[in-house]
C-alpha cells in the first residue's frame, strides 16, 4: 500500500453499515402510518364517515349482488338437497334474503352510517350462519351435506372484500363463522369419527384457513390504503386551506375567489370611495437610531394594530409602504357610508397608537390622510399578486398625510362633505398640492355624540 493510500485509509475510516431487517426494510417501504389501526379520536370519527361515504355504493351493490346469488342458489338446492328443500328454503328465503334486503334499504337511513360496520357484521353473521344451519338440516345422504361448506367461502370472501367491513370486524364475523361451522361438523356431521370424515374435515379446515389468512390480508391493506388515503385528502385540505388563507391575506375575498375561477385580470371602478393613508412621523430619523430588527419589530407591532383596526371596521388594507400605510372604504364591497366608517378608524388608530409605546418602550406620533372619489382597483402582477388602487383620490389622500399636522387626521372637501353631519370637523384653510393648486382642508376633531 502506498504513504498516500495509508494516509487515506487512516483520514477516513470505513464506516460500518447498519444492519437493516427484510422487515424493517418493508416497513419503510410502505407508506406513512401503514403500521396504525386507528387514528386518534376526533380523527377516526371522521374517517369512519369518510369511509361509509366513498364505500356505501359498494357496499350497497354487494347487498344486492348478494341478494340475487343467495337466492339463485335457492335452484341449487332442488338438485343437492332434494328431501330438505323446504327446511333449507325456509332459511334462505324467510331468513336470510330479507336480511339483506332490509339491510339494504337501511342503508339509505342517515342513522345508517353510525352502525353500519355493526349492521353489516351482523348481517355477515346472518348469511354464514344460514348456511351453517342448511348444512345442519341436510341429510346425510344428501350431496348438499358435504359440499354445502363451499358456500362458507363465498361468505368469507364477501366479508373481507366487497360488504366493505373494517379489518376488525371482518375477522371477528369470519373467526364465528368457521368456529360455528367446525362445531356442526364435529357434533352434527360427526367429521372425526371415521379415517374418511377426518381427512375431509382437514381438508375444509385448511381451505378455511387458507381463505381467512387471503382475506385477512386483503382487508387489511384495503383499509390501511383507505386510512392513508384518508390522511393524505387531509394534508391536501390543510394545505388548501393554507393556500386559500395566504391568498386571502394578500387579497381580498372576493378578488381571490375571482381569480381562482378565473385567473384572469380583475379590475373595477368605483364611484365613491375613500382612502386613508398613515405615516410615522420622523421614521427616518427614528430608523437610523435602531437596530434593523427592531424596526421590523416597531413596524409589525404598528402595523398589526392597524390590521385590527381595519378588520373590526370591516375595511380592506391595501398595501404598506416603508413606514406609510394604505387603507381603503367602499373597495371591493360598496359601503353606503364608507367615509364615515373610515374616518371612525382613523381616529381609533389615532388614539391608540398614542396612548401606547412600542418596540420597548418608544412613543410614536402618526399623519393621517384622507379624501374621498371615484377610484380604479384591481390585481396587477403575473406571479406575485398585488391588489391596489388608483386614480386622484388615491393620490390626494396621500398628500393629505404627508403635508398633514402630526397626530392629526387631515382631509379634503370631498371627504369633509360626506362625514361633517357625523364628525366634528375644524376648518385649516389651504394647502399647495402639485398639480392640484390650493385645496381646502380640514381635521377631523371627534365624533358627533
Amino acid at each position: 500500500m502506498s504513504t498516500a493510500s495509508a494516509q487515506l485509509s487512516l483520514s477516513y475510516p470505513r464506516t460500518q453499515v447498519p444492519k437493516v431487517s427484510v422487515a424493517q426494510a418493508v416497513r419503510d417501504r410502505l407508506p406513512p402510518g401503514l403500521g396504525r389501526l386507528r387514528f386518534p379520536e376526533e380523527m377516526e370519527t371522521r374517517f369512519r364517515e369518510d369511509y361509509f361515504d366513498k364505500s356505501a355504493w359498494i357496499m350497497r351493490s354487494s347487498l344486492l349482488l348478494g341478494v340475487v346469488l343467495y337466492s339463485a342458489f335457492g335452484l341449487l338446492d332442488r338438485l343437492a338437497t332434494p328431501s330438505s328443500t323446504t327446511a333449507i328454503w325456509l332459511v334462505r328465503f324467510a331468513v336470510v334474503v330479507p336480511g339483506m334486503m332490509l339491510t339494504l334499504l337501511l342503508s339509505f337511513r342517515p342513522w345508517f352510517r353510525r352502525v353500519s360496520q355493526v349492521v353489516l357484521a351482523a348481517l355477515v353473521l346472518l348469511v354464514g350462519y344460514g348456511i351453517i344451519a342448511m348444512i345442519a338440516v341436510v341429510e346425510e345422504r344428501e350431496l348438499g351435506f358435504r359440499l354445502y361448506y363451499a358456500g362458507l367461502m363465498l361468505v368469507i370472501m364477501w366479508a373481507y372484500t366487497f360488504i366493505r367491513l373494517r379489518f376488525i370486524h371482518a375477522v371477528a364475523v369470519c373467526g364465528l363463522i368457521v368456529l360455528g361451522y367446525e362445531v356442526v361438523a364435529i357434533f352434527h356431521q360427526q367429521m372425526l369419527t371415521t379415517p374418511e370424515n377426518l381427512a375431509c374435515f382437514v381438508s375444509n379446515s385448511f381451505f378455511f384457513l387458507s381463505a381467512n389468512l387471503i382475506g385477512m390480508t386483503s382487508c387489511y391493506f384495503l383499509e390501511r390504503y383507505a386510512r392513508h388515503d384518508f390522511e393524505q385528502r387531509l394534508q391536501l385540505e390543510r394545505e388548501r386551506n393554507r393556500s386559500e388563507e395566504l391568498l386571502c391575506n394578500i387579497l381580498p375575498h372576493e378578488v381571490a375567489a375571482s381569480l381562482k375561477e378565473s385567473p384572469t385580470i380583475v379590475a373595477a371602478h368605483y364611484d365613491s370611495a375613500s382612502i386613508l393613508f398613515a405615516d410615522i412621523v420622523d421614521f427616518s430619523l427614528l430608523a437610523r437610531r435602531l437596530e434593523p430588527i427592531e424596526v421590523v419589530q416597531l413596524l409589525n407591532e404598528v402595523f398589526s394594530l392597524m390590521d385590527g383596526f381595519a378588520e373590526s371596521h370591516g375595511l380592506e388594507k391595501i398595501k404598506t409602504i416603508g413606514d406609510c400605510y394604505m387603507v381603503a372604504a367602499g373597495v371591493p364591497r360598496a359601503h353606503r357610508d364608507h367615509a364615515v366608517v373610515l374616518t371612525r378608524m382613523a381616529l381609533d388608530v389615532l388614539g391608540a397608537v398614542s396612548a401606547r409605546t412600542f418596540a420597548g418602550g418608544r412613543p410614536i406620533t402618526l399623519r393621517i390622510g384622507l379624501n374621498a372619489g371615484p377610484v380604479a382597483a384591481g390585481v396587477i402582477g403575473a406571479r406575485k399578486f398585488t391588489y391596489d388602487v388608483w386614480g386622484d383620490t388615491g393620490n390626494l389622500a396621500s398628500r393629505m398625510q404627508s403635508q398633514g399636522t402630526p397626530n392629526a387626521v387631515q382631509i379634503t372637501r370631498a371627504m369633509y362633505e360626506l362625514i361633517r353631519h357625523r364628525f366634528v370637523c375644524g376648518p385649516r384653510g389651504t394647502v399647495g398640492i402639485k398639480g392640484c393648486g390650493e385645496v381646502e382642508v380640514w381635521h377631523v376633531l371627534r365624533e358627533r355624540d
